[in-house]
């Protein structure tokens, strides 16, 4: 990662260990959020993983924390990064394993304008959504992948991927999904 020329910023997710990625990465947010701004936009970083546990949870403090950085930096397009999917997706086995407080955080943060994307993992598949204004992008894994829409846990034949994602100065986004 040392190599590449743009910055990397990473969250952990359920099976991550927060302190040794904040080590290598320093802004991992460990035990609250982290922001960066970047150009015209504002990276809001969440620590959704609950130890031991396949689900997410964003608590209160954090959620109050992200809406104080989404008001006071209205004039920035905002980016909410998170792993566990703030949405359900359609999969029974992983929506039980998804962010289980989701409502609250997307109370408050649809009501803030300059929200253009939440980008999310877990899912270990490609998701392209929408709630009101905010796109809502689950990137598919770097490992194997899940296949969508099924009530059990069921493993995809496609190849492991990643997500590019563009946010231009008005905020449109573009994205690409690259098979490796």
């Amino acid at each position: 990662m040392k190599k590449l020329t743009k910055p990397v910023y990473c969250i952990p997710g359920n099976h991550d260990n927060p302190e040794l990625l904040n080590h290598y990465f320093p802004n991992t947010p460990v035990n609250t959020v982290t922001s960066i701004k970047h150009q015209d936009s504002l990276l809001i970083f969440v620590n959704t993983q609950v130890l031991n546990q396949q689900y997410g949870y964003i608590n209160a403090h954090d959620i109050n924390e992200i809406s104080r950085l989404l008001d006071t930096n209205r004039k920035l397009n905002a980016v909410i990064v998170l792993h566990h999917p703030p949405i359900a997706v359609n999969s029974k086995w992983m929506d039980t394993i998804g962010l289980k407080n989701a409502d609250k955080l997307m109370k408050a943060v649809h009501i803030h304008k300059n929200v253009k994307l939440m980008l999310f993992g877990h899912v270990h598949q490609e998701i392209n959504s929408r709630f009101k204004h905010i796109q809502l992008f689950a990137t598919p894994s770097s490992c194997y992948q899940f296949k969508p829409n099924t009530d059990t846990i069921q493993y995809d034949d496609l190849s492991p991927a990643y997500r590019h994602v563009k946010i231009d100065q008005t905020g449109a986004i573009s994205s690409q999904i690259y098979r490796l």
